[in-house]
Parts: C-alpha cells; structure tokens; sequence
C-alpha cells in the first residue's frame, strides 16, 4: 500500500463529459405546449403541467389566490371528492406536487412508465375539473394564516419580510408569496373559482414529460386528455411597478431579550431574462453562493461570527431581490454588518482574482450533472425553459456557457447589478444591546420597525 501525505488534500480529478437530455417540443392546437425529455435510465415518467398562474398576476386585494387555488386543487374534482382523489392517486403509486410562486403554479406527478395514460388522466381531471369545496378552501386559508403567525415568532422570516417590503415597498414583491392577513381574508371558493377560471387555460400554459418515453406517445396522450381545454392567459396582467429606491439605510426591528441577530442586506437585483446571468452566477459563488465564498471566510471562518452566511440573486421574470444573509451572536452584530458589507464593496472594487474564477467556474461545471440525477430534476430545468423562454437546448450548451465567463465579464456584471450604495440594511435583534453599535457604523440612525 502506498504511503500518502495525509496533510495534503487531494488533486481535483478531471471534469466528466456530461450532456444534459434532448429536448422535443410541440403544441396541441388549443396552445398547450408540449416538451419532452427522454430519460430511460429507470422507468419511471415526471409530468409536469405549467400553469401562467404565478402570485405576479395578482394586484394587493388579491395577494394569496394563486397559492392558495394551488393549495386547493388537492380538495378533490367533480368524478373524484377529496378522499377518492387520494385513493386514485395512491393506487396508481403516485403523489400530487404543487408548487406556486410568483412566476407560475407547477402540477406534478410522478408513476411507472406502465402507469402514465391512468396517471395523466388524474392529473387531467385535478387541473380541468377541480371541485373548491368551500370547506375545504377555509381549510387551506386557515393554515395560511397560521402559517403567518408563525413567521411573526420567527427572527429569520421577520427579516426577510422587512427588507422585502423596505427594498420594493407596496408593489407585488414587497408582501408574502402566500399573501397576507387582510388579503386572505378576503378569499373563498368563488375568487378561487374565478381565479382557476381565468389562469388555468391552455393558452400560456405547457406540459412537461421526463422519462421512458417519447414524443408520438406523448402527443397522442395529451390529446387524449386536454385537446377539449380552451382559453388564453393574459399576458398583459404581469405587474411592471417600480420598487423602492433606498440609499444606505438601516432598519431595526426590536427582539428583547434575542442573543441572536438576524442580519439581511440587499436590493432590487435583476431578472432572469439579464444578459448578466452567468457572469453573475460566478460572482454569487465567489462572493456568498459557496462554502468557501468571501463571506463566509471571513464572517464564519476568520471572525467565528456565524455558522454561516449566504449571498444570493433570485431571478424571475422581474427584476428579483440580490441579497445577504446571516445570522450571528448579539455582541458581534455591528461587526458582522461591518464585514459583510466590507467583503461586498471590496468584491465590487476589486473584482474576483483569476483563482477564484477558476475555483467557481469548475465547481459550477462540475456540480452541473447532479442536477439532473432524477427524472424530477430534468422536469425541474425544461420547466424553466416554458416560464423563462429558454431554447429548448438552453441546458446542454449550459457548461459551456460558464466556462467562456471572464474575470472581465464578472467584474462589469458586478459593477451594473451589485450596488454599495443602495443597499439597505434589516436587523432583527435586541435593540438594547444592538442600537449603540450599529449606529456607529455611519449608516445613520437605525430606523425602527414594527
């Protein structure tokens, strides 16, 4: 046996060749598109119908219908009350996902390739025919209410939703995805119909197949089912509101008694459509994105500040948040907020060293094929190609996209879309012990929240 050098960690290995799957698309001639991906490692098939019925769609007075009509296409459908649609769906060995955000609601359901013409009939039937009891539409609200008390009890949740609403203010990304106490209040079985009526049509709307199969099967299948379904989503419906525009400012929300501090930075970041999105990929890892980030050598492994922080941009189809986030000790608070905004401005200035680049972009390449490990993970990525607009070979040119990213491109990219001087500051904490502190970082007079 040979004898190594325990002290030394090992060479990386070379990047494996990795192609992400094919992609097929079609249409039926209501509008619904089809794309398809085949997969046959294991017979197993993910369905996934896309739905143009996002919380974006959705002025103030409405702000939680799309999650909750999401919600409750699990109360049943006209063939199948709630206890029999779950019997349906456990006999075929199969499961309802749902999963609303502010772009689009997503139906899956995973089976055996032997299953799929019952199982897309299943979903047929939850999509085209859902029942909205009225109990059971309560139900769902109740548990979205209860769900907001327990974010107000949650330093991490109070956080985020005070620089959410500090950041973009009374437009649509300033308020909760599930809404809020005064909008759900306001919804019952009638608004979740109209609203099922008027987002969940073919027309916007795309069905996404992963598996064992192929496109002829595929085709012949989604006629079978929803050639009879009509209407077009309005497109037009999607809010374009300005958000907030803050200049190094800081908020304090008072937690008495906290031996701990919830630390958020940030502001308006960008879309998904941004030229920027590479280059800014590679900079997200570099700065917060990674274990070994800039943030995190210095505010975990340097300071002992946190157990860890993170950076990140959420790109949608508008300009999403870019932020920072932390958690840290009371007595060290107005230091971490130093550092952390010390390592961004310094990261904006500065730029990434040819290391670094090199660092991320293997590590972004090389994590790429476990993205698609599972027939649910495929679905996932073609899904972003129906909501985003992507080419339906966006993902097998994806690597090598990341790898013709320069140090050049990231410091530009930095410089547009990371901006020192608007970024506002949240910090949940105790305001007696914090106050003093943070006021003497020369961001002014902490403001404080309720």
């Amino acid at each position: 046996m040979t004898d190594r050098d325990r002290s030394l960690a090992p060479e990386s290995g070379p990047i494996r060749d990795f192609k992400a799957p094919s992609v097929i698309a079609e249409s039926l001639d209501n509008g619904l598109k089809i794309k398809v991906a085949r997969s046959p490692q294991v017979p197993v098939v993910t369905v996934s119908l896309v739905l143009d019925a996002g919380e974006d769609v959705l002025g103030a007075d409405r702000a939680g219908l799309a999650v909750l009509t999401g919600d409750s296409l699990e109360g049943g459908t006209t063939r199948w009350p709630g206890s029999e649609l779950a019997a349906q769906l456990e006999n075929n060995g199969t499961g309802l996902s749902i999963d609303t955000d502010w772009d689009c609601t997503t139906v899956s359901l995973s089976c055996l390739a032997i299953r799929l013409d019952v199982v897309l009939g299943i979903l047929a039937e939850v999509v085209l025919n859902p029942l909205f009891p009225a109990d059971e539409v309560s139900r769902f609200v109740s548990q979205e209410l209860a769900l907001i008390e327990q974010r107000k009890m949650n330093p991490g949740s109070v956080a985020t939703q005070c620089i959410r609403k500090a950041v973009y203010g009374d437009t649509h990304y300033g308020r909760p995805l599930g809404g809020t106490e005064e909008s759900l209040s306001m919804i019952n079985s009638d608004r979740v119909t109209d609203f099922w009526k008027e987002r969940y049509v073919p027309g916007g709307s795309g069905l996404v197949v992963v598996g064992d199969v192929d496109m002829s099967e595929i085709k012949d299948l989604s006629s079978k089912y929803f050639s009879d379904w009509k209407g077009i989503a309005d497109r037009r419906s999607h809010p374009t509101e300005e958000p907030v525009q803050n200049h190094r400012k800081m908020f304090l929300v008072d937690r008495p008694g906290s031996v701990q501090s919830e630390i958020r930075i940030g502001h308006v970041g960008q879309d998904r459509e941004s030229a920027d999105y590479f280059p800014l990929m590679i900079a997200n890892t570099i700065l917060g994105g990674a274990f070994t980030s800039r943030l995190n050598a210095n505010l975990r492994e340097k300071n002992g500040f946190t157990y860890g922080v993170r950076s990140s941009f959420q790109f949608r189809r508008g300009a999403g948040p870019w932020g920072v986030s932390a958690a840290v000790g009371t007595d060290v608070t107005a230091d971490a907020v130093r550092e952390a905004v010390f390592e961004v401005e310094k990261f904006v200035s500065e730029g990434p060293t040819e290391e670094e680049m090199e660092s991320s972009r293997d590590y972004i390449a090389g994590v790429f094929p476990l993205r698609f490990e599972t027939t649910d993970h495929i679905a996932s990525h073609v899904v972003n190609t129906l909501v985003y607009g992507l080419p339906d070979d966006y993902y097998q040119s994806h690597r090598e996209k990341v790898r013709m990213v320069t140090g050049e491109h990231v410091r530009q990219a930095v410089s547009r879309c990371i901006r020192p001087e608007e970024m506002t500051i949240v910090v949940v904490g105790d305001a007696e012990n914090i106050k003093a502190p943070l006021s003497d970082l020369g961001w002014g007079e902490p403001e404080i929240l309720e």
